[in-house]
């Protein structure tokens, strides 16, 4: 089942020969929508996008179908294991548990790693649009954000189930254990079941990788914004800089002669609302343009990456929009590692701090993980490294952080407006 959605997935979805990456780096994205609003950040050429055949009709019609039955297939096998644990848990034994945990890491690992690869993404976004595959039968763009998401939440779930309703043997009471009454306790409340599992670890290495995931947004290896559609804003811009500066010249030229004259002006100031709708036209114009530039929407939402052979902009989502389904979990995830044991956090902090800090510069977090990033580093932080007031400045930070958040959305609306 899973070489169709793995490996397999380049030659299940994109047609060979296809043009070969330059520079590809890993690459988050969680966006929604049309064919044109996903991509990466390279034009691919009209020669890499024809293909043996097209992803709108025919046999890759049918290859694109099969990629996302099997999508489909994944997350019930998602759901699958979360059912069987929540009903089976206090009876699964630690070898059942261990393929459980096992079944569901490969799963958030696999989704991850299709997800991360700019090369497919590339191909796949660039080839849909050249098809013009419609919206219904289009694969987004990570092709398999929603399995990473939810395998990644079930995974997380059982792992923290384990870890808090298991203690170690060293810390358990014997009971009727002990006594050799010949009771028997559930194989689901073996006390040894955290450590036959490796829970602590698996717990470890999944918040780890899923706070990379997430700060990946704000290193440079982000998504880059498509060089010739930029330059053809600039070109744009400067244009439209120059009939602004010829416009000026011209209306104080008139109402220079105007006052030279000593005319009365008499309906200058007429058809003010006219004026006026054009005025905001205008701005409104200045502002997408603005935007163009740097390679984005006036709403700051999507990054132009590519064009099509027939000139279609193919746009991917900026951080905002892209990590957006991840705030859920990152929160969860820090409220976990709030939870370790003292002596667990204290060996994992040299891992995670670089990943803390990172988290504190990423714009498009939500308040909510800023919250949660805050309370960690005041609680179980802060008292390891003998910083006084580590929650005051906490709390600081996060308010800070929120109220630029709100500043820049208030921005982007008033631009769209």
């Amino acid at each position: 089942h899973h070489t169709g959605l793995g490996g397999g997935a380049h030659a299940e979805i994109t047609p060979a020969p296809a043009a070969p990456e330059a520079g590809a780096q890993h690459d988050g994205a969680a966006a929604p929508g049309s064919q044109q609003r996903s991509g990466s950040s390279a034009v691919v050429p009209a020669a890499a996008t024809s293909g043996a055949y097209s992803l709108r009709e025919g046999v890759g019609a049918r290859r694109l179908s099969k990629f996302r039955s099997q999508a489909a297939v994944a997350l019930l096998l998602v759901q699958g294991c979360s059912d069987i644990y929540g009903r089976q848990h206090a009876h699964i034994p630690a070898a059942g548990a261990t393929r459980l945990l096992s079944a569901l890491e490969f799963l958030v690992g696999h989704a991850r790693g299709v997800d991360m690869d700019l090369g497919l993404r590339r191909r796949l976004a660039m080839q849909q649009a050249e098809d013009r595959v419609p919206d219904e039968r289009m694969v987004a763009d990570p092709p398999l954000l929603r399995l990473e998401t939810e395998a990644a939440h079930a995974y997380l779930s059982v792992l923290l189930h384990i870890t808090s309703s298991h203690p170690s043997p060293q810390t358990s009471v014997g009971g009727d254990r002990a006594s050799g009454g010949g009771r028997r306790e559930p194989l689901g409340r073996d006390p040894g079941l955290k450590d036959a599992v490796e829970a602590v670890a698996r717990l470890n290495r999944l918040c780890h990788a899923t706070l990379a995931r997430f700060c990946l947004g704000s290193s440079s290896g982000g998504v880059t914004p498509d060089t010739s559609y930029m330059a053809d804003a600039q070109a744009r811009q400067a244009a439209l800089a120059k009939q602004q500066q010829a416009q000026a010249g011209r209306e104080k030229d008139g109402v220079g002669a105007l006052v030279a004259g000593a005319r009365p002006v008499v309906g200058f100031l007429g058809g003010g609302g006219r004026a006026a709708e054009a005025q905001r036209r205008a701005e409104k114009y200045a502002a997408a343009l603005a935007a163009a530039c740097q390679g984005r929407t006036p709403d700051n939402k999507w990054v132009v990456v590519g064009r099509t052979s027939f000139n279609v902009p193919v746009m991917m989502a900026t951080p905002a929009v892209e990590y957006a389904p991840f705030a859920p979990l990152v929160g969860a995830v820090l409220r976990a590692l709030g939870a370790l044991d003292d002596g667990v956090f204290r060996a994992s902090l040299p891992d995670f701090f670089p990943l803390m800090t990172a988290l504190i510069r990423t714009e498009y977090a939500p308040p909510e993980v800023l919250r949660a990033l805050a309370d960690l580093f005041a609680r179980r932080v802060g008292p390891i490294l003998g910083v006084p007031g580590a929650a005051a400045a906490a709390e600081a930070a996060a308010a800070a952080a929120t109220a630029r958040q709100q500043q820049q959305a208030a921005a982007a609306a008033a631009a769209a407006q």
